[in-house]
């Protein structure tokens, strides 16, 4: 390979342009499906940019980098500026994503976002909640998803900076504080304060306060070790809050009932 033999050029590419270039992948990797559902709602939605990535091909034409990407493309149903290079020694396989990939949270930090890698996560969780898909794994959420997610949502920013101090207090992971918080503080500021405040301390905390219940769950949780998820905790802390604004008095909250996980409900 030599630099005669490589082009390099930005080329609009359909979907139908697409599917004939995806012909020409002779040794398909197994395709992500999660990977190309996320790429094609950036495209329809118009968040896909035209950046550094390419789609590569061989000398002899062949497609040897750009799959998910074309696959996204047919999806979606709408065309795509991207960069495109051609000419290449298929070599260039054992090197292609050898890389350190950048993370949401990478470009949060250059838009100046303190705490960046949290609010990345927060924001992932956020956007799965939202979306009715806290539960499943086979839901990727996009770098743009979540940056569009951050810009549209500035008390998300405050929400992660309130669940950084509750970090250690409270035995649940930061993200889904942070979840917690923005759909609480939404609710009732002052009140959401309060029960976060509540939780933290740990005290002044009579028999029947939903509050203690939880604590007490989480506490359970962590010295069993036990392999809760995050909709586990939410479920947890949506539950003990509504009991608490309702001034109801419940002893234990449990995590499941008849075998099954207790679902979040919607809180109130």
């Amino acid at each position: 390979m030599t630099a005669e033999t490589v082009e390099a050029g930005v080329q609009v590419i359909t979907p139908s342009i697409a599917e004939q270039w995806l012909g020409k992948n002779k040794t398909n990797r197994n395709v992500r499906e999660r990977l190309v559902a996320a790429y094609a709602r950036d495209m329809q939605a118009g968040r896909w940019r035209l950046s550094g990535e390419s789609i590569k091909f061989a000398l002899d034409g062949r497609l040897i980098d750009g799959q998910h990407r074309l696959q996204a493309v047919v999806r979606s149903g709408v065309p795509v500026t991207m960069l495109v290079v051609r000419g290449l020694d298929e070599d260039v396989m054992d090197v292609l994503d050898s890389g350190a990939s950048r993370t949401a949270g990478d470009a949060l930090r250059l838009r100046g976002e303190s705490d960046y890698s949290l609010l990345a996560s927060a924001a992932r969780l956020c956007l799965q909640y939202e979306s009715g898909k806290l539960s499943s794994n086979n839901e990727k959420v996009t770098h743009s998803e979540i940056l569009q997610f951050v810009e549209s949502n500035k008390d998300l920013v405050a929400a992660v900076r309130a669940a950084g101090t509750y970090r250690h207090p409270i035995d649940v992971p930061p993200s889904v504080v942070a979840l917690a918080v923005w759909q609480l503080n939404r609710i009732d500021a002052e009140d959401c304060a309060r029960f976060f405040n509540r939780l933290a301390e740990k005290t002044n905390l009579s028999k029947g306060d939903p509050i203690l219940a939880l604590l007490n769950r989480l506490s359970e949780v962590r010295r069993n070790n036990r392999n809760l998820d995050r909709p586990g905790y939410l479920s947890l802390i949506f539950r003990a809050w509504n009991y608490w604004r309702s001034h109801k008095t419940v002893q234990s909250l449990p995590i499941s009932t008849q075998g099954e996980d207790v679902n979040v409900p919607p809180p109130r």
